[in-house]
């Protein structure tokens, strides 16, 4: 949090069609389509289900839950409000394995200690160990040989002191960062999807409009089932929901509670449903600190500030790579005018492995506003002389890196402002891929992106309420997106219900030849194809061929998505040398057009490979695939389900070839990412484990 001593601290979705296990879809203006997280729950004092909507939770393995007692467990709960309960060593293991994108901190009694510290002590998900007995003389010297041990403890409250320092400094180290090199702005697919989506994100929240009242309470809903409530927490959310208005969101914000926690957790996985929720909380922060800054005087803008940070080596090298380029921080950044508490920020826990203590000299131009910032001593929950926040997603130059002393480096920043033209050709990319638009609209635009489809059909069926039974253009758009939305929850029905009300909406205004018709055509044959209705299904691609290609200008992207299409179709007929036809004349016509790791050139890649390995042609077919993958792997996130699909693709083209250990290279990680993306339960995993182990037999 606070950098301090005194805290602990589109525009309509185009056409879409899927071909055996890979899609197409119109580059233009909708995201590549596939068809295609995970729990691990174990025992414990209380069997709540915890989906862990913070940066931190606790295991505590311990032969006999007797020993703890309410008050401990409160106690815990009051710094890290999710915590997990073991008292078997192996099931504690096989539970940290599965964690991903949180830290754990371990707390075990000293019978076990020495048996565990030894196995995690390498695991990355584990931050720190904290040894707790009721002996109060405990033999510590074998703990010298394990760095992640915090001490032994046989009072809880000094344990709890050194969690919550730690808590506090770790927050601090847990906000991502994005690095954009100048040469960057050549290959803007390159670029973190996670950063272009909260850039993004910001944009349209910053833009919506709010009922309090109703966003309040929803939050605060959703948020209760998601805590153990401890009597403190159950007092903030109630403080939160009769209070809210009374005091500032910089109170709220620097305030020890849920809301804090579960931003900073949303903002560094980029979870859109809890964002969404607490739009109106993050727009109101930065309007705050906006305000704030416009009434500074010159002579109030200190000219530098300083951050103390752990960067990993991985992040600190590109950062080394990148001068006069741009950072970004992914969140709310927290500054201080003072560099030895920054200093001492930087250096807390400075001996963990794989990471790299920093000293971020921040320059401020006053002359700048377009990326806010603000003291906030005299608004904050706890007060400070020394913080200054800056608002959310705020970009800096790279300038000076050098070594100051054997364990710190410093690096100069400069604030810069959303006029350079960089950071415009960035954002005016993704921009672009998300259409015209209000924010809601946008921002649905956005979730279909990330694949996160129950938040999209949430946004449009709200939305849809809203809109009156007279905008007959609105509710054509809004029942496309439905109808995608579904289609991409494998809800053929309530698909192909959505595309149809679309298109006889739209046929109630528009001429039959309308260009906005063809994509509504296109979805349709793309369900009637999923059903096997592949006649049906030709038909309505060839329509919208003919619509297309009579238009006065022909849009070329919006015909190579045709000619995918068609090709799908001859595919699934067996006519696979025209198929290939249609599927080469969509892949030239991208080429020319789209840049050259635009997702949709992947689709086609991977069409290609498909039908060329029906055609026996195992070495086009394997190259093809591999070209879809160089694309994938840098324009979309890493879970993407689309890289299932890809790397199930090329899994099957090696089994063929007899080349088992890399066939089952590329399976393993279809399944993991299955896993992460639908969960173990899903019928997509379980199809993807049940092919990994029929080829471990092979081999």
């Amino acid at each position: 949090m606070a950098q301090k001593n005194s805290k602990f601290s589109t525009t309509s979705t185009k056409k879409t069609n899927t071909v055996s296990k890979s899609i197409t879809s119109k580059p233009s203006s909708k995201p590549t389509n596939i068809q295609v997280q995970s729990a691990t729950k174990n025992i414990v004092l209380e069997q709540s289900q915890l989906q862990i909507n913070e940066n931190f939770i606790v295991f505590w393995l311990e032969s006999n839950l007797n020993n703890l007692n309410e008050k401990i467990i409160s106690q815990i709960r009051s710094i890290v409000n999710m915590i997990e309960f073991f008292t078997d060593i192996d099931q504690c293991i096989n539970a940290l394995v599965e964690i991903k994108d949180v830290k754990v901190f371990l707390i075990v009694s000293s019978s076990l200690a020495q048996q565990i510290a030894s196995v995690v002590q390498k695991f990355t998900q584990v931050d720190s160990i904290y040894i707790f007995s009721n002996f109060k003389s405990i033999n510590e010297q074998w703990t010298e040989a394990y760095i992640k041990i915090k001490g032994t403890f046989n009072q809880i409250e000094a344990l709890c002191k050194v969690l919550k320092e730690t808590v506090h400094h770790l927050n601090n180290d847990l906000i991502p960062i994005s690095i954009v090199t100048e040469g960057s702005v050549n290959n803007l697919n390159e670029l973190d999807p996670a950063f272009m989506y909260c850039q993004l994100l910001k944009e349209n929240i910053l833009t919506m409009q709010f009922n309090y009242e109703m966003e309040i309470e929803q939050l605060v809903e959703y948020c209760r089932p998601r805590y153990q409530e401890t009597r403190r927490e159950t007092k903030t959310f109630d403080q939160f929901k009769e209070e809210y208005r009374q005091k500032s969101p910089i109170w709220w914000y620097t305030e020890e509670s849920f809301l804090y926690k579960m931003l900073n957790s949303a903002l560094r996985t980029v979870d859109i449903e809890l964002l969404i929720k607490m739009g109106f909380f993050i727009r109101d922060l930065h309007e705050q600190i906006k305000q704030v800054h416009s009434k500074l005087g010159s002579n109030k803008i200190p000219p530098i500030v300083f951050r103390g940070q752990r960067l990993s080596n991985d992040d600190f090298a590109k950062l080394k790579k990148a001068k006069d380029g741009l950072i970004f921080f992914n969140n709310f950044l927290s500054t201080s005018t003072k560099r030895e508490v920054a200093i001492d920020f930087a250096g807390f826990n400075k001996n963990i492995p794989n990471t790299t203590c920093i000293l971020f000299q921040i320059e401020i131009n006053s002359s700048i506003s377009s990326f806010p910032f603000a003291p906030i001593s005299d608004l904050s929950a706890v007060k400070s002389e020394d913080e200054i926040l800056f608002s959310m997603s705020t970009v800096f130059r790279i300038g000076e890196i050098k070594i100051i002393e054997n364990w710190l480096w410093e690096v100069n920043l400069t604030l810069t402002n959303d006029n350079d033209p960089l950071l415009t050709r960035l954002t005016d990319h993704m921009r672009v891929s998300l259409g015209d638009g209000n924010g809601w609209r946008r921002l649905g635009q956005l979730t279909i992106k990330m694949g996160k489809f129950k938040q999209a059909e949430e946004i449009y069926n709200t939305l849809l309420k809203t809109i009156s039974c007279d905008d007959k253009a609105e509710r054509a758009f809004l029942h496309n997106q439905l109808g995608y939305v579904y289609k991409q929850q494998d809800d053929l029905t309530r698909a192909f219900s959505h595309y149809k009300h679309s298109l006889e909406i739209s046929q109630s205004y528009m001429p039959s030849n309308d260009p906005r018709l063809s994509s509504t055509y296109s979805n349709i044959g793309g369900i009637l194809k999923r059903v096997g209705e592949l006649d049906g299904a030709l038909k309505y691609y060839e329509h919208a061929l003919k619509i297309d290609l009579g238009m006065p200008e022909p849009n070329p992207l919006e015909i190579a998505t045709d000619y995918n299409n068609i090709g799908s179709v001859l595919d699934d007929q067996g006519k696979y040398s025209e198929a290939r036809k249609n599927y080469k004349e969509a892949l030239e016509i991208k080429l020319d057009y789209l840049p050259p790791h635009h997702p949709s050139l992947a689709t086609t890649y991977n069409n290609i490979g498909l039908v060329c390995r029906k055609m026996n042609d195992s070495s086009t077919a394997l190259s093809c695939h591999q070209q879809a993958l160089e694309i994938q792997q840098k324009s979309l996130l890493s879970n993407h389900p689309s890289l299932i699909v890809t790397h199930g693709n090329i899994a099957g083209i090696l089994e063929s070839l007899k080349r088992y250990n890399e066939a089952i290279e590329h399976a393993k990680i279809a399944v993991d990412i299955a896993k992460e993306a639908f969960g173990s339960d899903h019928a997509e995993y379980q199809k993807r484990k049940e092919y990994l182990e029929k080829l471990q037999k092979k081999r």
